[in-house]
């Protein structure tokens, strides 16, 4: 998945408060979701993020990894 130039911008900007969908699905992925193709990224608390199957739009969440500082070099 690339991402535009004024979406980056944003991540850039707010990606210390706001999750960026990447992270979440590398935590997911880490703590067991399988399939990551077959699920969107809704939204993360504090300490989960929550995903939902595009066919049957069945939420699942998963752990959360701290992050307190993000990365500026991704793409």
């Amino acid at each position: 998945m690339r991402y535009t130039e004024k979406e980056r911008t944003m991540w850039r900007q707010y990606g210390t408060e706001t999750t960026n969908p990447h992270d979440a699905f590398n935590d997911a992925i880490a703590d067991g979701l399988m399939n990551p193709e077959d699920y969107m990224y809704m939204y993360s608390t504090e300490s989960q993020h929550y995903f939902k199957h595009v066919e049957t739009r069945k939420y699942v969440r998963y752990r959360r990894t701290v992050r307190t500082k993000r990365r500026n070099d991704w793409q």
